[in-house]
């Protein structure tokens, strides 16, 4: 006898602490999966302006690169299949006077259509551009426009912005991808107060709006990657998620394999010894 009792009852607390940590590594490869599939595309595109600030005196014009970062959608099952860039700015403070979209859409086996238009004193741009097919779309990171900005004759010392919040990115699943935005900051005559905010009006419905909005679908959609309303009741998943024949999660049936594999192998040594 040892200070765990008899043979049964040391086995019996082997076996449980072989069991707690098999799961306990499941649990942490399973959650190291998921991680592993959710950062690989799952987040937001960027849009970036390079540079971020600029200082300028009234009636002074200038460059700036719009960069555009967007790795697809949830799992790199979907990539991009086209960009509506928005620039928006404050009238009485700047003025973008020319816009002209890149290469970012550009690969083998495709053409990219592309639409621009500035309206409103320049106080909104704005580039769309598609895949014309969308052969799987894409995904990059790199410059996507390059706009030219003044800044009005009559502006006060102040700090104004040029703000891309607004832009859009279609998947080919047919989502739009979230997309995050860094304004352009131009500090006029030295800075100052910074300017009042400005009703650029519905945006939905101007220049190549509609255009945008038929995009996205790809040449494909894959049953589980269709927008609901498109499904059949019998493709539906259950409200628990555990319907027979649903997909699986990426990245859990192989942990799962070898968990199982691993709690046999325990249970066998385990066994032998009591």
């Amino acid at each position: 006898m040892n200070g765990f009792g008899d043979g049964r009852v040391a086995g019996t607390w082997v076996l449980v602490a072989a069991v707690g940590t098999a799961m306990t590594l499941g649990i942490a490869l399973g959650v190291g999966a998921l991680a592993g599939t959710a950062s690989a595309g799952d987040g937001p595109a960027v849009v970036t302006p390079e540079p971020e600030t600029v200082e300028a005196e009234p009636g002074e014009e200038f460059d700036v690169t719009v960069n555009l970062e967007s790795h697809g959608g949830y799992g790199l099952e979907s990539q991009v299949e086209s960009v509506r860039l928005l620039a928006l700015a404050h009238p009485d403070y700047l003025e973008v006077t020319d816009i002209e979209a890149g290469t970012w859409l550009e690969e083998e086996e495709t053409e990219v259509r592309t639409g621009t238009e500035i309206a409103d004193d320049g106080s909104i741009a704005e580039a769309v551009q598609y895949r014309d097919p969308p052969a799987g779309g894409t995904t990059n990171d790199g410059e996507y426009a390059t706009l030219t900005v003044r800044v009005a004759e009559d502006a006060p010392p102040s700090e104004a912005t040029l703000e891309f919040d607004e832009t859009g990115v279609m998947l080919t699943d047919s989502y739009p991808q979230a997309v995050t935005g860094t304004d352009l900051t131009v500090e006029i005559d030295g800075g100052g107060e910074h300017h009042v905010a400005y009703d650029h009006g519905d945006l939905e419905a101007f220049g190549h709006a509609e255009t945008f909005a038929e995009t996205g679908g790809g040449e494909e959609i894959p049953t589980e990657l269709a927008p609901p309303e498109s499904q059949s009741e019998d493709e539906d998943a259950s409200d628990d998620g555990g319907s027979d024949g649903g997909d699986s999660v990426p990245g859990f049936t192989g942990v799962g394999v070898g968990l199982a594999a691993l709690l046999g192998i325990i249970a066998v040594v385990v066994r032998s010894r009591l």
